[in-house]
């Protein structure tokens, strides 16, 4: 998975604060299989939503593979 990651700057929008980071983490990882690479993972260890997100990630591209 390609790593071209800003630092972990946070947003708020709509009162949600979202973590940019894990935010170009996904994208990375969408890309990736979108790509034809089966073996991108993403971090688990976000707490909340993210982390789920994460986790349901890699269980669909395990599923993929």
């Amino acid at each position: 998975m390609s790593e071209a990651m800003t630092g972990g700057s946070r947003t708020t929008s709509g009162g949600a604060e979202v973590d940019e980071l894990r935010l170009r983490q996904l994208l990375g990882g969408l890309t990736a299989v979108r790509d034809g690479d089966f073996r991108t993972r993403l971090p688990e260890d976000a707490d909340g939503l993210l982390g789920e997100i994460a986790s349901v990630f890699n269980g669909m591209v395990d599923q993929l593979s």
